[in-house]
């Protein structure tokens, strides 16, 4: 029986590909998977600047202004689910690699139950370029309470931690702005949520290519800020061309091994083409997960068309597409293709270092299954490699190098030019300092002792200016 009789609303959207100058489908899907019928419940579509809508929903949709609509569901009975699509342009003078995020909420969105810890307060996080030279982040207490202690927040450019530091208590509506300069890199923020709250994530946003000349490809490295099911945001690059059945996974995580933290979620998109030489009546897709993905976690999501979806015995994920009726490229090249998205958690206690798989088998009809790509992520590995750029103009080109990293007792730190007056400074992931040492010269010895096991950041500075920052990760005590 249930707790309580409450709707509870999900939604996610996503689109297969953006290509530049070429229209593209986003396709919306939400579910009522409370134990109440919902009603009075509406969509609302926050559009990408740089994509222009060309056809909108079949249905009940309603203008708001260019880069906002509304979609009315109206009542939504106990595991009943909708889908809607529409089409979007993305702008033909648009940088080919940008990245177009396209966000979506539903409401009602009220909870069934209030966690008894969290007091009323959220913090969100915008920004935007302001006048081709600066960013603005405002970071905002939206709820309906005062914030009661101070919390952290982190500023990255491109895939490098710039600064951590802290916004004190904010009041119900109150903000914090913070400007940076702008050099055309990618800038974020992320920050720490109230206690309590809710759902997991960090309020996060992003601002790419602001200044004279723009450096995109950093956006989807981080997750963004979709812990609430009331909301799905859709982060993708444009694409010149595109490849059929793949699968892609997002974030992407940061470098070649795609580090990612333990706690973040992963988005799985598996596209699909029918390229033989006749209709596919049905198609199949098999994706049997990873032992350190959690299987009672997953969430199917958005979709090009309607499936039935089961778990089978091993951990393998089934995505039917009966009656599809897809059919051959050479006959419609649009027509031909499809996809689907599901969403699935770690499982809990995946230590850093833990390799995370997953490619996926297509089935069209009875033909030999065609294989996607292989993703993987690398859990609680540095944001960037052991080589960090300096940053201060006068040491242009020189390095720091952390070795071993990861590393269990202790690791070093190698600075290619002389340092004098200069600390280090670790935090945590809250971004917490957990140590402070001073040192001079090339090189200095960071002892494991009183630091805690993950991912750490280190800041250094000489003489009281920042010249470098990265991660290092502690696996702890062999």
């Amino acid at each position: 029986n249930a707790l309580v009789d409450c709707p509870y609303l999900e939604i996610d959207i996503a689109s297969p590909f953006l290509r530049r100058c070429f229209n593209s489908t986003y396709f919306v899907n939400y579910c009522n998977n409370g134990t109440d019928t919902a009603y009075n419940v509406e969509v609302i579509v926050s559009l990408d600047p740089y994509l222009e809508l060309v056809n909108p929903p079949a249905g009940p949709w309603f203008p708001i202004d260019d880069l906002h609509f509304g979609f009315s569901v109206g009542e939504l009975a106990p595991g009943e689910c909708g889908q809607f699509s529409f089409v979007v342009l993305p702008d033909c003078e648009v940088e080919l690699g940008w990245t177009h995020c396209t966000e979506v909420t539903i409401t009602p969105d009220s909870l069934c139950l209030t966690p008894p810890l969290w007091n009323g307060a959220e913090v969100s996080v915008d920004g935007a370029c302001e006048n081709a030279d600066s960013v603005r982040f405002i970071l905002k207490n939206i709820g309906q309470e005062d914030m009661t202690a101070p919390l952290n927040y982190i500023v990255i450019e491109d895939h490098m931690i710039m600064y951590t530091d802290q916004i004190a208590p904010l009041d119900a509506g109150a903000q914090f702005d913070l400007l940076l300069e702008a050099t055309g890199g990618t800038y974020r923020v992320v920050a720490e949520q109230v206690p309590g709250f809710p759902y997991p994530g960090h309020p996060t946003v992003a601002v790419e290519g602001c200044g004279d000349w723009s450096n995109p490809g950093f956006v989807i490295l981080f997750p963004e800020n979709e812990g609430s099911p009331f909301t799905a945001i859709d982060c993708q690059e444009n694409v010149g061309a595109f490849d059929p059945n793949d699968k892609q996974a997002f974030p992407y995580g940061y470098d070649s091994a795609h580090y990612i933290e333990a706690e973040t979620e992963l988005e799985y998109r598996i596209r699909f083409q029918n390229t033989g030489t006749d209709t596919a009546f049905n198609v199949l897709i098999l994706d049997t997960l990873s032992a350190q993905l959690d299987l009672s976690s997953v969430r199917p999501g958005a979709s090009s068309h309607p499936y039935q979806f089961s778990i089978r015995d091993g951990g393998v994920l089934a995505f039917e597409f009966p009656d599809i009726m897809l059919p051959d490229s050479n006959v419609n090249l649009a027509g031909s293709q499809g996809f689907l998205n599901f969403r699935v958690a770690q499982t809990p206690g995946n230590l850093p270092g833990t390799e995370i798989y997953n490619e996926a088998a297509i089935y069209f009809d009875f033909n030999e299954p065609v294989l996607t790509n292989q993703t993987w992520h690398t859990v609680g590995s540095p944001l960037i490699s052991g080589t960090v750029e300096i940053w201060e103009d006068e040491k242009e080109g020189a390095q720091v190098e952390v070795f071993p990293n990861p590393f269990t007792t202790q690791t070093n730190f190698w600075i290619e030019e002389p340092m004098s007056d200069a600390h280090i400074q670790v935090y945590d992931l809250q971004g917490r300092l957990v140590h402070e040492q001073p040192f001079e010269g090339h090189t200095l010895q960071l002892s494991a002792d009183g630091l805690p096991a993950g991912v750490l950041f280190f800041r250094i500075s000489s003489q009281g200016r920042p010249v470098a920052s990265g991660t290092i990760v502690l696996t702890g005590r062999p």
